[in-house]
């Protein structure tokens, strides 16, 4: 990300030192706007990327925190045990379908971050994207359910 950054910051002073003393004036115009139009870019995509790492690691930690005695957590991924995790809010009217509500939100959630980390992590052994995108830290493992 840094070295994007010097790049077109050195790209920004060839086309200044150009315009000083340079005849071509137009053409430096044209080479300030396509860096900052690719600045802009760049910047855009760093952004919608960290947004989608701060989604997935503010998931992780407070599934991991509430369901701290329903998961275990093996070296490539974690496990939710559904039949020791605790639905205490649902205790009254309509326990079964606030139950089965809240289990498929939760898979259909589960299924988005472990998404978001695969394609990270693909995306960051790659030489074209990998410095493009925030990837996740190492302790955010892929998380599996488990019913008994």
């Amino acid at each position: 990300m840094i070295i994007i950054f010097g790049l077109i910051a050195i790209g920004f002073l060839i086309s200044l030192a150009f315009w000083k003393y340079g005849n071509c004036k137009e053409e430096v115009i044209v080479g300030i706007i396509c860096s900052v139009i690719i600045l802009i870019i760049c910047c855009a995509i760093w952004n919608k990327s960290y947004i989608n790492y701060l989604n997935a690691r503010s998931f992780y930690t407070a599934t991991k925190e509430q369901y701290f005695s329903a998961i275990v957590v093996y070296k490539d991924h974690a496990v939710i045990d559904m039949g020791k995790a605790a639905f205490t809010d649902f205790k009254y009217s309509g326990y079964q379908d606030n139950v089965g509500s809240f289990i498929i939100s939760l898979r259909n959630r589960i299924i988005k971050y472990n998404k978001t980390i695969v394609e990270k992590r693909v995306q960051g052994k790659n030489p074209v994207f990998s410095w493009l995108i925030i990837e996740p830290d190492d302790d955010m493992l892929i998380i599996k359910m488990k019913a008994e």
